[in-house]
């Protein structure tokens, strides 16, 4: 393993493991799962699309966050009061939203 980030505060039981190369990757893989975890590898994906077909619906998809470092609500505490960073990526699965209009009566 070359880095590895604990669950975080919003109530997550997940964590990242950053490893060298795929083989290193399936050691982890298999070393979790042995511990009764559910791993998998992460396939990283692009960020928001937009995706419009005429006059059909129009379909927003966006992966899903995993942050590396992810203190990015820090200023949301007024005890703490500092504003935050972030550094993530974009993962699958996707999330979509549908959008479609109705036409007047």
């Amino acid at each position: 393993m070359l880095a590895w980030k604990p669950p975080g505060g919003g109530a997550t039981h997940a964590l990242i493991v950053v490893v060298e190369d795929p083989p290193a990757g399936d050691r982890v893989l298999a070393f979790l799962r042995d511990a009764g975890w559910w791993a998998s590898p992460v396939r990283v994906t692009g960020g928001l699309r937009a995706e419009a077909g005429g006059a059909g619906p129009i379909r927003f998809t966006a992966g899903h966050r995993v942050d590396f470092v992810g203190v990015a609500d820090l200023g949301q505490d007024r005890a703490i009061a500092t504003p935050g960073r972030c550094c993530s990526c974009a993962i699958e699965p996707r999330g979509e939203i549908i959008l479609e209009t109705t036409p007047p009566e």
